[in-house]
């Protein structure tokens, strides 16, 4: 299991493990691409310690999020046998910032991931929290959860993934931090692809621009 607020390591720290790449890079790009922060939305002084990047990269180009960076943590591997289930919250400054939660993740070795992040919707242009895989995946079912977190808002999320009945099966839900967690899910699909993912890291993504932050994340 993973728990941590980082409040404890103060500002403009890297927190031991975080590995920081671009990816499809199997090579970190430069230490410290990540870091801590004080939460936005507190100012300079605030007490609230977040991690997360202050500027992002990448041009957006169809339904392909190959773009951006990942932080991974690197200590911890996880595996969907049973299940697993990754809670926090997260925060993006742009209307156009990019942020999400990689998951059974081979980062840095490997070019392989799930990922759940922001990315448009073709119909509407809207900016949603949508499910990709990459590396040998292939989920099916409800990839688009609909949900868009606006700017300068905190939002929580859980995401569970579980290695069962020869599928990955794959859910998640989002609410404002300020409201009671839902019991629905809005999103739901499984993996049954020869080259599902079953295990791997954790950590999370941002492109295009903005700031990107996360707090309270909790593996299991």
């Amino acid at each position: 299991s993973y728990d941590d607020n980082f409040q404890s390591y103060g500002t403009q720290k890297n927190p031991p493990g975080w590995v920081d790449t671009s990816i499809g890079s199997s090579k970190p790009v430069a230490g410290g691409l990540y870091k801590t922060w004080p939460d936005p939305l507190q100012g300079n002084k605030g007490p609230n310690i977040v991690y997360g990047i202050k500027s992002s990269s990448g041009k957006p180009e169809g339904n392909n999020p190959r773009i951006g960076t990942f932080s991974t943590l690197t200590t911890k591997t996880f595996s969907g046998s049973g299940r697993f289930e990754y809670r926090g919250r997260f925060i993006r400054t742009n209307t156009d910032s990019r942020v999400g939660f990689s998951f059974f993740s081979s980062y840095p070795e490997q070019d392989k991931y799930y990922l759940l992040g922001t990315w448009t919707q073709p119909s509407t242009g809207k900016l949603t929290m949508q499910l990709f895989a990459f590396g040998g995946g292939a989920p099916t079912g409800t990839l688009d959860s609909n949900f868009t977190p606006e700017p300068n808002k905190w939002y929580a999320f859980v995401l569970q993934a579980e290695d069962s009945g020869g599928k990955t099966n794959i859910r998640a839900r989002f609410w404002l931090d300020t409201n009671t967690e839902p019991t629905t899910w809005s999103m739901k699909a499984a993996d049954a692809a020869a080259g599902r993912l079953t295990q791997g890291r954790m950590g999370i993504w941002s492109a295009v621009k903005g700031e990107v932050y996360v707090d309270d994340l909790a593996w299991a």
